[in-house]
């Protein structure tokens, strides 16, 4: 599907093989959306779940295009996981489904 961000989400989950760390962030970032936040808040939680979990910050950021473009960058995460079906998204950050 093309959206106005001309990147093709993806909709199966794309093999991807992180660091525990990340996995960690991953969940964290998860359990953020789950709880039902903005885009503006969703992209300044991934800056701070990087700094909590000792992840590069372009590290965290390029899991996330990983698991919804399949691509190592993309637009602007957090906005653009704003956007999207949070249990689409939640789903997905949990790497299940």
């Amino acid at each position: 599907v093309d959206n106005e961000y001309n990147y093709r989400l993806q909709t199966d989950l794309p093999d991807t093989d992180f660091d525990p760390a990340t996995v960690a962030a991953l969940e964290e970032l998860a359990d953020f959306v789950e709880a039902g936040h903005s885009g503006d808040e969703i992209q300044g939680e991934i800056y701070e779940t990087a700094k909590r979990r000792d992840v590069e910050t372009g590290d965290l950021f390029g899991a996330g295009y990983r698991l919804f473009f399949d691509q190592p960058r993309g637009p602007r995460l957090g906005t653009f996981l704003g956007e999207l079906d949070a249990d689409f998204v939640v789903t997905r950050l949990r790497r299940e489904g």
